[in-house]
């Protein structure tokens, strides 16, 4: 198990120890209004804020260090926390799970620059939920569909890769709430077509298809939980998708 963060790509654990304070929960953020005569409010809506995480950083030194040394270290760790873009942050007690689109957005002081000083950081992690393994279902040969089983505690945004048959559209849907994509164009057959639900795209031979998606299409996302799959129009075809965790 890590033993600090690591953040941007950088491993802390060189020179340190991090002890990590979470919410229990999220604060969920709600829009209402008020309406004459009525107690309280009407809840308009809901969305999930970005997630502040609180950081306790120990120096951790596998050997002494003189002045110079530790100035250096607490110099490089600035430099790595300085970051003005959003980064992937991966926090020690939560193995496997990565806090993506975060920041550095407060720094406490060193209590003291001997080998034993400690100090508070805060992240913002813009992207609330975090991200865990990435999951890949291949088909069986030949079948129909895909029985899936998703992880996590947050719905994900799922990417299917089809090989389209000779006919005139490629459809997949999602049976147990009927919603579907569906790609409506001439095949020839042996097209690779892929469709991303997060980012509301479809592809067909690494060419934009965007304006061959129906109307009545909707790029589904996957709650938790177990989801049966059915796809027309193609032979071979896999479902990707990542783990999300409140």
């Amino acid at each position: 198990m890590a033993r600090s963060i690591t953040f941007g790509g950088h491993d802390f654990s060189s020179f340190s120890t991090a002890e990590v304070v979470l919410p229990a929960a999220h604060g969920i953020s709600v829009e209402a209004a008020e309406v004459p005569g009525r107690a309280g409010a009407v809840l308009l809506s809901t969305r999930i804020p970005p997630k502040v995480l609180n950081v306790r950083l120990f120096l951790d030194l596998a050997d002494d260090e003189g002045v110079e040394g530790l100035s250096a270290v607490r110099h490089q760790a600035a430099s790595w926390l300085a970051s003005d873009a959003g980064s992937d942050l991966e926090l020690p007690g939560e193995p496997g799970l990565v806090y993506r689109d975060a920041v550095c957005t407060d720094a406490g002081s060193w209590d003291n620059l001997f080998e034993d000083g400690s100090c508070e950081l805060v992240f913002t992690a813009f992207d609330p939920v975090a991200w865990g393994q990435e999951q890949e279902k291949l088909a069986a040969a030949g079948s129909a569909g895909l029985s899936l089983l998703v992880g996590g505690t947050y719905r994900t945004w799922p990417t299917f890769v089809m090989e389209a048959s000779a006919g005139d559209g490629v459809v997949v849907e999602d049976v147990g709430t009927s919603a579907c994509v569906e790609v409506e164009r001439v095949f020839l057959g042996g097209e690779e077509i892929v469709v991303d639900c997060a980012a509301g795209r479809a592809l067909v031979d690494g060419a934009a298809a965007d304006a061959d998606v129906t109307l009545e299409s909707d790029f589904f996302w996957l709650e938790p939980g177990s989801h049966e799959l059915s796809f027309t129009g193609c032979t071979d075809f896999t479902a990707n998708f990542t783990e999300r965790w409140l």
